[in-house]
This record gives C-alpha cells, structure tokens and sequence, in this order.
C-alpha cells in the first residue's frame, strides 16, 4: 500500500515536471517567433510545367532575438484587395541564430478565378492593396504553434 501512494507521488512529479516544460517550451518559442521579422526581397510571375501561375518568394527572416529560433514549417497565403489568390507552403525546417540572417526561396500557386476577380475589382475601385500572410510554425511537445505575420502592400 505505501509502494503504491509512493509510485504515484513519483508518476504525479513526472507528469507535472513534463507539463512545466512543455509550457515553458511552448511559452519560449512563441517569444522567439514573434522576434522574427520577414522581408520580400523578390517576387516574379512563373508558369509551372502543368500551366500553372505561380509567384516565386525570396524572402529574408531575421532573428532580433537573442536566442535561436527553429521553424519547422513556413505558409503563405496572398491576397490582393482582400480576395485570397494563392498558397504556398516551405517544408524545410529552418534554424536562425541570435541576430542571424535566413533566406528563403519558395512558391505561391495563384488560383486563376481568384486573381482574376481580384483584378477585375482592382479595375473597377481604382484601389490596389496586396497582403502576405505568413504562418510560422514550430512543433513543441504540447502541439504546434503557429504565430502570424502579414506584410501589406497599398496604394
């Protein structure tokens, strides 16, 4: 009976020193993605071998942390006058150090109806405005985190 009430004090401090962890885990990355900073360096209109749109991404992360910051997946989503035209994905995983400096080339597929409605109503407003939207992601031992960030373009 004793060994009992011992074994399960012991499986109790176990599962609260994980919990705590992965809390302080969860906590600590979340500070190191909201440090990271995203730059458009480059964008330019492909055609994929299947007739596809695309618009390839050079982008810059830059850490203004002062610890690194692991990225286990990279989203895209574009978005012209507030009408989603394409997503992209990056799937490598990416390591940038305090203060460091990451590259990133990837590829966004535009949905053709989509651009095009976005155009024709471009058109008609006589307004243009284009927002990345950029989903960070980084597994941790409570799950996945994401943290959101958006770079606008209006005029």
């Amino acid at each position: 009976m004793r060994f009992s009430y011992l074994a399960l004090v012991i499986i109790l401090l176990v599962v609260l020193g994980v919990v705590g962890y992965g809390l302080y885990d969860w906590f600590k990355t979340r500070e190191g993605l909201m440090k990271i900073e995203i730059y458009v360096e480059k964008m330019r209109v492909t055609i994929t071998p299947s007739m596809d749109i695309g618009l390839g991404l050079d982008l810059t992360l830059v850490n203004k942390g002062s610890d690194s910051v692991s990225i286990d997946r990279i989203l895209y989503e574009i978005y012209i006058n507030n009408i989603s035209v394409g997503v992209g994905n990056y799937s490598s995983r990416i390591d940038i150090a305090p203060g460091g400096v990451v590259s990133v080339t990837s590829q966004i597929i535009l949905h053709r109806a989509s651009l095009g409605e976005a155009v024709i109503n471009s058109l008609l407003s006589g307004k243009y405005s284009t927002k990345l939207t950029v989903y960070l992601y980084k597994d941790t031992l409570l799950g996945s985190l994401k943290v959101i960030k958006e770079i606008v373009y209006s005029e």
